[in-house]
Parts: C-alpha cells; structure tokens; sequence
C-alpha cells in the first residue's frame, strides 16, 4: 500500500498517506519494545558502588573535679582529669596544654609537660590524663581550650575550667601602739619598724606607713584597745592585699586632784 501511495501518477493526497504511515511506525516502535536485553544476551548491571571509608574521629571531655582555691605563691595540687579516644585514626594522639597550663599521664608522679603524645594508630581506648595550672603565675584568671591532633588534621578542643589565683594576704608587723593616759580624745601612738609578713618568692617590700595617723577605737579608759591606720595600707603588688593591722594599747584612768578646799581649825 505504501508504495502504491508513493509512485501513483495522480496527485497525492497528503492526509491519506499521513495516517497509514504514523500507523507503521507506531507498529515498529511496540515491536523493538518487546524485546528485552536479555534476549540480545546483555544483562544491565548497577554502576558499582564506590568502596566504603571509615572517618577518623576523636573525643575530648573531662572528667570532674574543680580547682578549688588557689592563692598566689602556693604551690598548685588540684588537678583536672580528661578523657581522650578515638576511631580509625591513622596517627598517634598529641595532647597540647593552652598557655598557662601543663598536663601529664600519671596522676601521681611524672613531670609536666605543654604537650604529650599518645599512641593511638587505628582504635584509641579512652585514655585519661592530667592538667594542672602552672606554678608561679601572678594573681588573676586564667583558662584556655585543651587541644588533641591526629595526623596533622584531625582536630578537637576541650575548654578548661577557668582557674583563679587569689591574692596573698600580707600581715603588718613591727609595730606597736603606745598605752597613754585618758586624755579626752582617741589619737595614738605608734613605734616600731613596719614589715610585711606573708611574702613569697624572695620578694622584699616594705609597707609605706610614713603620713599614716593612728588612732584608738574607743575614747574611754580600757585596757587592750584596737588602734586602726586613718588609711589602709597599700598592698606591694596586685598579688597581694593588706590585713589591717593588729595592734592594741590601754588607756588609764587619768587620776584627779580634788582642789579648792581647805581644812578648818
């Protein structure tokens, strides 16, 4: 029918070949669809999965405690204790202290270090260690973040609790108060040479007192009375602060003389 349609001598008519030929090709197109890869002998595969990878991975916490009190030129005792493990890691851990502090392996013994290195290649057991302020740091607050590194990249980082270093507390001595007779008023008197007691580290100070007037607490007679500075004393450093200082007098009764009378014969 086709080719009759296409080599007839009379004039074509276009919608009458239209038809019988969109009929053909839709024929041909269900045909291919029936066929399956299969019955060419090709069997569709799945684009391969790309091979598995484990993640390094690390974990940083603490464990407890605090740091308690902390007064300047005390030697530091408390210790904090962390944790660290890891997966998968390619690479020993290293452990690295934030200024101002230090760390170790053992709780009891073995000195400190700003760093320490842990071997960790592949699976890491939770592993504990120590952190410590530094001795010898002036009166202040001090923190930081605890760092672990593996392979160069792999990182982590655990914020210390904050530490603060009180100021030592300096007592006056060297002087003392002068006892005196009731004489209406509260002034005193101090002798003597002034130091400080209290200082750390070979520190030599002396409290600046020159200026400072003194004076009873109470006005009346008594015995062992406070005698107070009209000003505090200063302290040497802000490392330290200044106790008032304690020093005590009496006050004697003041005798009287009876006057104006006289006996009569």
């Amino acid at each position: 029918s086709l080719f009759f349609l296409l080599f007839h001598q009379k004039p074509i008519n276009m919608d009458a070949i239209r038809t019988p030929l969109y009929s053909i090709i839709f024929l041909f197109v269900v045909c291919l669809a029936g066929f399956s890869t299969e019955q060419f002998g090709v069997r569709a595969q799945a684009p391969p999965l790309p091979p598995s990878s484990s993640v390094p991975r690390l974990q940083l916490h603490a464990i407890g405690s605090n740091w308690g009190s902390i007064i300047y030129g005390e030697t530091v005792t408390r210790l904090l204790s962390y944790e660290v493990s890891g997966q998968d890691l390619s690479d020993s851990v290293h452990i690295i202290a934030p200024e101002f502090f230090e760390i170790r392996m053992d709780s009891l013994s073995g000195p400190f270090r700003n760093r320490i290195s842990i071997p960790g290649a592949g699976q890491l057991s939770p592993t504990r260690f120590y952190v410590r302020l530094r001795d010898s740091l002036p009166a202040a607050t001090y923190s930081g973040d605890l760092l672990a590194l593996s392979s160069g990249q792999l990182g982590i980082s655990s914020a210390v609790e904050p530490a603060v270093v009180s100021p030592r507390t300096l007592q006056v001595i060297g002087l003392q108060a002068q006892n005196k007779v009731y004489d209406g008023n509260n002034q005193a008197s101090v002798l003597g040479q002034a130091l400080f007691d209290g200082l750390v580290y070979g520190q030599q100070f002396a409290p600046g007192i020159a200026g400072i007037n003194w004076s009873f607490v109470a006005y009346n007679a008594d015995s062992g009375i406070l005698v107070v500075p009209s000003v505090s004393i200063a302290p040497p450093s802000a490392n330290y602060v200044v106790a008032a200082p304690e020093i005590r007098a009496s006050i004697f009764r003041k005798r009287l003389t009876i006057g104006g009378l006289s006996a009569q014969n």
